[in-house]
């Protein structure tokens, strides 16, 4: 559930927004970049700083979390927005 290699994100690196306690990918609510990246805090460009210890947002409550991005996340939200009707 909570990711581990969040250290290792670079700028730009697409993670996962997701919420608290989800455990599969098609749970992913949308994908955020990475701005940069400290000792402690991931900051996105869209939703803030989540912490690196376990994802979890700062500013948000903990009711988000953060992990990188995968083909099964972008793949979970285009069929969201699909069945919603957009493209």
């Amino acid at each position: 559930m909570f990711p581990n290699n969040l250290q290792h994100l670079q700028p730009n690196q697409e993670v996962a927004v997701m919420p608290m306690g989800s455990e599969a990918p098609h749970e992913v609510l949308t994908i955020a970049k990475v701005k940069r990246v400290g000792r402690t805090v991931v900051q996105t460009h869209e939703l803030g700083s989540f912490t690196i210890a376990d994802g979890g947002d700062e500013n948000l409550g903990r009711t988000l979390y953060i992990e990188p991005a995968t083909d099964d996340h972008r793949v979970a939200l285009r069929w969201k927005r699909i069945r919603r009707g957009e493209r």
